[in-house]
């Protein structure tokens, strides 16, 4: 698989997610452990509509890979904090915070794929 194909199914990804987030703060911040914490989840979904985007234009993938890499990663570091604070449920936030870890991790990893 080429690097702009990986890049546009990441973009894919990345605006369905941001599309649902944008859509349903309430819902989506009650699914991801995050209770009233809608506009965490609108801003985070606005920043998912701009990095999908970027994936799916075709202009610099590695760099919107990184981006999307970086967002992943801090999105590991907010629930933490939330999940060490007690404002977000355990169960819910730990799995948030693997899944982002992982997704981090593995946009990292195509980003220094060679093409």
């Amino acid at each position: 698989m080429d690097m702009q194909s990986i890049a546009r199914g990441t973009g894919v990804a990345s605006l369905g997610l941001g599309a649902l987030m944008t859509a349903a703060p309430g819902r989506m911040s009650r699914l991801f452990g995050m209770g009233a914490y809608r506009r965490v989840v609108l801003f985070l979904g606005v920043r998912d509509l701009i990095i999908g985007t970027g994936l799916i234009s075709g202009r610099s993938p590695r760099l919107w890979l990184r981006a999307r890499a970086v967002a992943d990663a801090g999105d590991a570091v907010l629930l933490a904090g939330g999940l060490y604070r007690g404002v977000f449920a355990r169960g819910k936030a730990v799995l948030g915070i693997g899944v982002a870890i992982g997704s981090s991790t593995l946009s990292f990893w195509l980003a220094q794929r060679p093409s």
